[in-house]
């Protein structure tokens, strides 16, 4: 089976690989959890799909069946229900184990990370990576993603694409994911004062 979609076309096709004339099924439209779609990830086990939408800024969740049709499961969009970093998502990856997923919000310059339930496919939001914030860099405007499971289980590396801005230049910058365990920075701390405020 394969996976193709239209950006323009604001369409997710199922192909059988075997008979690509004929497609098992088409997904077209915001019902369908479609706007703009730019990238696709599969689960290991072939049983979900996962799809980022730059039109409504949104990640949409389905479930393949024994006939390989999907059913829209779960839409997560930017700024609702906490979800963050996903503003012009444009990539989706996720990690060796299939434990999180990443997307690359190429609009908010920043990476959202979701913890995957394997049972279900449904993600849920755990943490946003914006440059320049925290330490994190190498994020104006990240397009693409690329994960490398050359780590120690559960702690993968992750490439990401960056087209930068007008006179900033883009690249590829590395983060490690630590998922599996290992040292965590120390966090970062500021203490502000006021003094001589009027209302």
């Amino acid at each position: 089976i394969a996976y193709v979609i239209s950006r323009a076309g604001h369409a997710l096709i199922v192909l059988d690989t075997a008979d690509l004339a004929n497609p098992v099924q088409e997904l077209t439209g915001v019902l369908d959890g479609l706007n703009g779609p730019t990238a696709i990830a599969v689960s290991a086990d072939d049983a979900f799909v996962y799809v980022t939408n730059a039109g409504d800024d949104s990640l949409s969740v389905y479930e393949s069946d024994a006939s390989d049709n999907l059913t829209l499961i779960q839409t997560l969009e930017n700024a609702v229900d906490g979800v963050r970093g996903i503003a012009g998502a444009s990539d989706v990856a996720l990690m060796e184990d299939d434990s999180y997923l990443v997307v690359a919000g190429q609009a908010e310059n920043a990476l959202a990370v979701f913890e995957r339930n394997a049972t279900t496919g449904e993600l849920s939001f755990v943490q946003m990576l914006r440059n320049d914030v925290g330490g994190a860099q190498g994020l104006l405007a990240p397009s693409s993603l690329q994960v490398l499971g050359i780590a120690s289980p559960g702690n993968d590396t992750i490439l990401v694409g960056s087209l930068g801005s007008p006179g900033v230049s883009g690249g590829i910058a590395t983060f490690t994911s630590q998922a599996g365990g290992g040292v965590l920075p120390a966090p970062a701390v500021a203490l502000t004062s006021f003094g001589g405020v009027e209302a």
